[in-house]
């Protein structure tokens, strides 16, 4: 099979859509009043009477500065190193300032003390005069982390899609390299760049004068997984998508440039891996312009780069086992001979 058929067999075997393999989620708060409250719980419940605190000594005629700022320390402490602290209510309203709780990670080591009380003490400023008290009246509730969590589900899903698709190569013979030498050899081996692999990535990439210009394009972007292949190598993009939206249609065409770049040497390769419901809209886009524009792309670029691949999740465990076997009938050929 060509890689346009490999394309069209991932459009005849669709992707299970649902994934009821853990229905539960990931569970931030406790399931009763039976249970002992989480840490996230616990911080949670620090921070709100930290807020409420600052907000009584405020209006206290008797305040003095350090006394606010003892509070103002407390609450930075907290936001900084609880984890999973970007659920609570008061994180989340730093996006309706058109601020992020990232963006604060990013840039609290670049700020002095100074700035960065001042920054904290507008931000507690502003949510208590828009949200704290409107909370307060209504109950504040650790269902809010709960949701937020729920909500940060799919962002979850598209980060461990490709553990599992790494799950798949363990019964075909692979082996996670660790060496320089493992990738050169004539065997079967991978890589989760994104995920610590990256400086044995990057060496063998060097060593082999691979320029991948698509992390040039894309902010240093890293790929998602590298397979070795009886010496036939192939860097691998994932992305998991269910539903529309603007952030995941740029993630769309995103994985569709990735076909595009291509090398001097025909043994490496670029695989766009595009697993959930967004590729049956690639198939069946009769009425669509944006899906019928983005398949027209693929089909170029599998035209004009014969060995790259344009695949879904059904579509890549053939694609792997096929090679795989492909090159087990041609090692004991040679062997034969």
């Amino acid at each position: 099979m060509n890689n346009k058929d490999y394309f069209e067999y991932s459009q005849q075997n669709e992707d299970e859509i649902v994934d009821f393999s853990n229905p539960e989620g990931v569970l931030v708060v406790n399931k009763d009043s039976s249970c002992t409250p989480t840490q996230l719980m616990q911080d949670n419940h620090k921070l709100i009477e930290y807020i409420t605190t600052y907000k009584t000594l405020k209006t206290s005629d008797v305040c003095d500065e350090t006394t606010i700022n003892a509070i103002i320390d407390k609450i930075i402490l907290l936001i900084e190193n609880a984890d999973l602290i970007n659920y609570s209510a008061f994180c989340i309203y730093f996006q309706v300032i058109g601020y992020s709780y990232n963006a604060y990670l990013n840039e609290k080591n670049k700020m002095s003390t100074d700035q960065k009380r001042n920054l904290i003490k507008k931000l507690v400023d502003l949510y208590i005069e828009n949200r704290h008290n409107i909370y307060l009246y209504h109950g504040y509730s650790d269902q809010v982390l709960q949701v937020q969590s729920d909500a940060a589900s799919c962002r979850r899903k598209s980060k461990t899609g490709i553990e599992k698709m790494a799950e798949t190569l363990i019964p075909l013979g692979f082996e996670k390299a660790s060496s320089l030498s493992q990738l050169s050899r004539d065997s079967l081996y991978y890589l989760l760049p994104d995920k610590g692999d990256i400086t044995l990535f990057n060496i063998f990439l060097k060593k082999n004068n691979i320029r991948f210009e698509f992390r040039e394009s894309r902010d240093n972007k890293n790929p998602d997984m590298f397979l070795a292949i009886y010496g036939d190598y192939y860097i691998i993009e994932h992305k998991l998508t269910n539903g529309g939206g603007g952030a995941q249609n740029a993630e769309i065409n995103e994985i569709i440039q990735f076909i595009s770049y291509g090398e001097n040497k025909k043994n490496w390769h670029y695989v766009s891996c595009l697993q959930g419901s967004y590729f049956k809209r690639l198939k069946d886009n009769n009425h669509e312009p944006k899906p019928k524009r983005q398949f027209n792309n693929i089909t170029n670029s599998l035209n004009e780069h014969k060995e790259n691949y344009f695949v879904n999740g059904k579509g890549f465990e053939k694609l792997v086992s096929d090679l795989v076997a492909d090159n087990a009938v041609l090692l004991k050929k040679c062997i034969n001979s």
